[in-house]
């Protein structure tokens, strides 16, 4: 799952990868980080993009161990909402997907 990234606005951030293999963003401008020693970094990237997700896909597997990466995958896409600034571009929405996972009947 290849993620792009975007600022704080939802639009492409200059330095992000489009195409047909980028199918959900994450913000990955002026991210907060802690640093050892306790203090703050803003950085950037799609470097900063993809751990959010990767974040949302151990959280969804947490809940619910005996999904597939398939259906993680389809739950983070079903989750995802348009971008204000660019409606082609799809926001992870953790709390979507979350709720999408909920409201499904799994055992």
């Amino acid at each position: 799952l290849a993620i792009g990234a975007v600022d704080e606005r939802g639009a492409a951030a200059s330095f992000t990868s489009f195409g047909k293999n980028i199918l959900l963003y994450a913000q990955g401008v002026n991210v907060p980080a802690l640093i050892p020693g306790g203090g703050n970094l803003m950085f950037g990237g799609t470097s900063a993009a993809a751990p959010q997700t990767s974040n949302l896909a151990a959280k969804l597997f947490a809940l619910k161990p005996k999904l597939t990466v398939a259906e993680v995958i389809k739950l983070i896409q079903n989750g995802a909402d348009a971008s204000e600034s660019d409606n082609r571009l799809m926001l992870i929405n953790p709390k979507r997907s979350v709720e999408l996972l909920t409201a499904r009947k799994l055992p």
